[in-house]
């Protein structure tokens, strides 16, 4: 399942979705993902190929259930979204890696991202590209991740309940 959903982010299939963080302390904030998008770029470095891939996501808090949590602080969301980056990224590392060395098929189109880079260098590479060049591409990825809307901002009835 993790890795189907790394797969849809990676390839732009994502229309909406659900998914959540682990608070400090204990609880969870949920988000609710109402665009995604990706991209996927290659290019030559010391004439081998790289991919850059950029995930952009939209989302929206969607629940908290988290103590102390202050959802009116810029710093409170800034700190959601680079958590929020770091966990899709660090799936979608997984995914590649797991896609690279395990089933040694390039699941994702970078064989296709190389071609519209540069043609010529793919006719040479595409007949070993999964065996050969696949399961060394360096893929660099990049996740940005913003909260748009907070929804009704008040105490988590954690705090509530505490109090």
């Amino acid at each position: 399942e993790s890795e189907s959903r790394a797969y849809n982010f990676m390839i732009g299939n994502v229309r909406s979705s659900v998914g959540h963080i682990e608070c400090d302390g204990g609880g969870k904030i949920v988000h609710e993902v109402i665009r995604a998008s990706s991209k996927q770029q290659a290019r030559f470095i010391g004439g081998r190929p790289r991919i850059d891939l950029t995930v952009q996501v939209r989302a929206n808090v969607g629940e908290v259930a988290c103590r102390n949590l202050d959802l009116s602080s810029a710093e409170t969301i800034r700190d959601i979204e680079r958590r929020s980056e770091d966990k899709l990224r660090a799936l979608i590392e997984k995914t590649i890696a797991r896609a690279q060395t395990e089933w040694k098929a390039d699941l994702f189109g970078f064989g296709e991202a190389v071609r519209r880079a540069d043609p010529r260098r793919w006719e040479r590479l595409k007949n070993g590209w999964d065996e050969r060049y696949f399961p060394d591409l360096q893929v660099n990825v990049r996740v940005h991740f913003q909260m748009k809307q907070t929804g009704t901002i008040t105490d988590s009835f954690l705090n509530e309940m505490a109090g």
